[in-house]
């Protein structure tokens, strides 16, 4: 019973990452346009132009970072940005400290009467920081074993706010994607990984806390 239950999270999981896309691949067959793929020379050259404000990046110098990159190149940066950004857009950016277009939302703290006071890490923690390509991800035990019985959902309290695609790349990566082979059984764990920020949601540098 729990095996079917588990497969059928990850059924639900999959629809909401694939749902998209596919009409967008639909989408742009029919208009014989394909999206720019971003490539990793890009990726270096548009970094010093990409500045995050007002709880959004925003691309800086844009006729000179068209000259650099061409035209085609650009749109790749522009629907990385957008994207970003909309992952971003429910997030509680409150507690986020800011170092160029690095933004960690810091939502390990907690503010009490004292101030702002750092949360338990027995366990490990819950945290996001957002690169503009990519995020570093910082799941805790007790929320893994959350995610493991009832999908994104969990995600929501435990990481300020997510949801949509990212949360769902997410939480499919633990229950039955990259990061499942850190779970014996149903022991969770302490994790921390890198995801990229356009789908299909890659993962790497996978490893306990």
């Amino acid at each position: 019973m729990k095996k079917i239950l588990k497969l059928a999270l990850i059924g639900t999981l999959l629809l909401g990452l694939i749902a998209i896309p596919v009409q967008s691949i639909s989408a742009q067959s029919q208009s014989g346009h394909s999206q720019e793929i971003m490539l990793e020379q890009t990726k270096k050259i548009a970094d010093s132009y990409i500045k995050f404000q007002n709880d959004h990046y925003v691309i800086k110098e844009k006729k000179e970072l068209l000259a650099k990159v061409g035209q085609a190149q650009m749109k790749a940066v522009e629907e990385q940005v957008n994207f970003t950004n909309q992952q971003m857009a429910s997030m509680d950016l409150s507690n986020a400290t800011v170092n160029g277009n690095t933004v960690h939302v810091n939502v390990e703290f907690t503010t009490t009467s004292n101030g702002i006071q750092p949360l338990a890490k027995k366990e490990g923690k819950d945290d996001i920081k957002f690169h503009w390509t990519y995020a570093e991800v910082w799941i805790s035990k007790s929320t893994s074993e959350k995610i493991v019985k009832v999908g994104a959902g969990a995600l929501g309290t435990a990481l300020g706010g997510i949801g949509g695609k990212l949360a769902n790349a997410i939480a499919g990566s633990i229950v039955g994607g990259s990061i499942s082979e850190f779970f014996a059984g149903s022991v969770a764990k302490a994790i921390y990984f890198k995801i990229s920020l356009l789908p299909p949601f890659l993962t790497w540098d996978i490893r306990e806390q």
